[in-house]
């Protein structure tokens, strides 16, 4: 078993904090809507970034467990890549580029961010370790097939040399006594 723990751990907790920072980011948003209107493009961006970061968040997190449980590289790499690409700068943009950032904030993105960081660590390290695992597997089952093979054409190179040397027997026992009569 190749899938980590303490990735299954961080992922349980993130799910939560996740949601919390979601809704803090949500109630800015929503209070810089009702403050402001949407005069600059760094409103919009705010904007795109906080509806991007709630949708991508809930499959980031859907293919870490999956991965890390199923001890899928695919969607454990999908995972890592998200986190490290996607939502670690989204967060840091909605944590501290924002206009009118509140210290709740700032202090929820880094904690995000704390989460953020191991998530990262802790996927690259149990890619490797799964990788590992399975190109090992590969191989003992490609040489096993292998093996298997050449016992297969062993055997049938067995049987054919049998049959050959019967059917000569058979044909010098029948070969005699037909020369006979």
């Amino acid at each position: 078993m190749t899938s980590s723990l303490v990735l299954a751990i961080l992922l349980h907790f993130n799910a939560f904090f996740s949601c919390a920072f979601g809704v803090v980011i949500a109630r800015s948003v929503l209070a810089h809507m009702l403050v402001r209107s949407f005069t600059t493009e760094l409103d919009i961006i705010m904007i795109a970034a906080t509806i991007l970061w709630w949708l991508a968040e809930a499959v980031r997190l859907q293919f870490g467990h999956k991965g890390n449980v199923a001890e899928q590289v695919p969607a454990l790499a999908v995972f890592a890549l998200m986190s490290l690409c996607f939502q670690l700068p989204i967060v840091v943009y909605l944590g501290f580029f924002q206009e009118a950032v509140s210290i709740a904030i700032s202090v929820l993105a880094s904690l995000m961010i704390a989460l953020l960081a191991p998530e990262i660590i802790i996927a690259y390290r149990t890619l490797r370790v799964m990788m590992k695992v399975q190109t090992e597997a590969f191989y003992q089952s490609y040489e096993l097939d292998q093996e298997q093979q050449r016992l297969e054409r062993e055997q049938k190179e067995a049987d054919i040399l049998y049959w050959t040397r019967e059917l000569n027997r058979l044909d010098n026992q029948g070969g005699g006594s037909s020369g006979k009569k």
